[in-house]
């Protein structure tokens, strides 16, 4: 892997605007894709970030590469192994010059060298004993290391006692450096020695990765909860808005998340955008936009002082009300290329589109697999799939919608199904009952399914599908449903969230927006 360094010397005064924008969008997708703050903060970590400047900083799974293959060059520099065979040959030489025929025996028993060296320190010995002495602890140390690894450093040269202690304690801090950067812990990484093991650059990497940690865990963005770490309220919406801005970036001129305008509800003027009138009241007349375009006319034709064409007016939306269930496939098959991430950006981005665009709006978010239950709307992040629970319950999903609108105040009432599966489980008398597909369908599920699609139409409930997968069979449904209610489909997959095919049932006419 080829990594670009340039010159940190802005990171003495903390991350870049630009850079903490980037961080936060490379955060959101781990977010979306793991459920959990500490675990994508901790896979940010792992594989480190790069900036659109294609600058680079290393993630804790490279310095663990670079220190395991500098510890791996390392092994078979010294015979470990041959070195405590010449000194255990050095002090039963010396037990034999004082009779003590027992340490012999205990050093072939296997007995320490540093217990053998205790037991004849006491007496009066040979000279070389002295040294031995002074270096028993040492000794007990390199014994402890080599136990540690019984087939390993028994190739190379035999070392200098001095130099095979600084060998050992630069193995010792590979492998504690290692094992930090590996637990996530990157506050017990003494940088001092990561630079002086594989390099200046990995310590300012770790450096910047833990002023990346920091910004995250900042209280803006993140707080505890308890023992959990939980995004604020602000950082939520900063998702939902870059959720919103990915998924419309190629879509500027759609109409996705317009109200039907002929719904009930009043009017809301856009006053930096004009229309010419047609038959329409006065009440928004753009003056200044009509004086000037009669004076245009004028200047290249004439006639006229004013005339009907000349006239322009204030753009107005349909300032609707409406409720709005979401329902979002939580079945296991969700997990399956991605589709799972890429749904619930759509539902962030639909969260945030509505409390912006349409704040008088209400949300409700149901989540569904074999069952279906209601998600509290700052949960939409936290969400995660349960293999446990594979199973596709639209009508379950359906019925629980249907309840909560029913209660809800106002009048125009609209249900979002995010899936990528046809029903495989169903509720009947209060009972889930879960049935594997036949030659591709599950004709029971369908059928309950279908029966819910019709009393949540004759409630004048709309039903607009995004659907993530083009499964056939899947396809003939949502055909179905959308016959019988007259609801949309948007059509996306994971590779391609900001590219829909708008199908449109109405007028049976298909077409891709872009």
């Amino acid at each position: 892997m080829k990594y670009i360094y340039k010159s940190r010397t802005k990171y003495q005064e903390g991350l870049e605007d630009f850079k903490k924008e980037e961080i936060f969008k490379k955060f959101s997708e781990e977010l979306f894709e793991r459920g959990n703050v500490e675990s994508a903060i901790e896979e940010m970590m792992r594989k480190g970030v790069k900036f659109s400047s294609s600058e680079t900083i290393k993630g804790t799974n490279d310095m663990s590469r670079a220190l395991e293959e500098a510890r791996n060059s390392m092994m078979n520099k010294f015979n470990i192994r041959e070195f405590l065979k010449e000194i255990r040959n050095e002090i039963s030489e010396i037990a034999r010059k004082i009779g003590r025929e027992d340490i012999i025996e205990k050093l072939k028993e296997g007995s320490s060298i540093k217990s053998a060296i205790s037991e004849m320190e006491s007496k009066q010995g040979p000279k070389e004993m002295k040294i031995h002495i002074k270096r028993k602890d040492g000794y007990e140390k390199i014994e402890n290391f080599k136990k540690k690894y019984p087939f390993l450093f028994n190739k190379g040269e035999i070392p200098k006692y001095e130099e095979l202690l600084d060998y050992i304690d630069k193995i010792e801090n590979l492998n504690s450096i290692i094992e930090a950067l590996k637990s996530g812990d990157l506050d017990k990484v003494d940088i001092e020695k990561l630079k002086e093991l594989i390099g200046e650059e990995f310590g300012e990497d770790l450096n910047y990765l833990k002023e990346i940690r920091d910004f995250i865990k900042n209280p803006s963005i993140t707080r505890e909860e308890g023992e959990v770490l939980k995004l604020t309220p602000k950082a939520i919406r900063k998702i939902g808005e870059n959720a919103l801005k990915d998924i419309f970036s190629i879509m500027k001129n759609s109409k996705i998340g317009d109200h039907l305008s002929l719904w009930r509800g009043g009017f809301e003027t856009r006053y930096e955008e004009s229309k010419p009138y047609e038959d329409e009241e006065f009440s928004n007349m753009n003056i200044p936009g009509t004086i000037f375009r009669a004076f245009k006319r004028r200047m290249v034709r004439g006639g006229p002082p004013l005339i009907p064409e000349d006239f322009l007016i204030f753009e107005m939306d349909r300032n609707v009300r409406t409720s709005l269930a979401l329902l979002l496939d939580m079945s296991w098959s969700m997990s399956w290329n991605n589709k799972f991430i890429a749904a619930k950006k759509v539902a962030c981005a639909l969260s945030h589109l509505i409390k912006t665009k349409f704040p008088k709006d209400n949300l409700y978010i149901i989540g569904f697999f074999t069952t279906a239950m209601l998600l509290k709307e700052d949960e939409l992040l936290y969400t995660e799939l349960n293999p446990a629970e594979p199973f596709t319950n639209i009508q379950h999903a359906l019925q629980l919608a249907q309840k909560i609108l029913s209660s809800d105040p106002n009048q125009n009432k609209q249900i979002i199904l995010i899936t990528d599966g046809q029903p495989t489980a169903y509720c009947y008398k209060g009972v889930i009952h879960i049935e594997w597909p036949v030659f591709g369908i599950s004709p029971n599920a369908v059928r309950e399914t279908i029966k819910e699609v019709k009393a949540v139409t004759k409630k004048g409930i709309k039903i607009n599908t995004f659907m993530v997968d083009d499964n056939p069979y899947l396809i003939r449904l949502i055909d179905e449903i959308v016959r019988i209610n007259g609801g949309r489909v948007f059509y996306t997959t994971p590779n391609e969230l900001g590219k829909y095919l708008l199908v449109d049932y109405i007028s049976r006419k298909r077409k891709v927006i872009v």
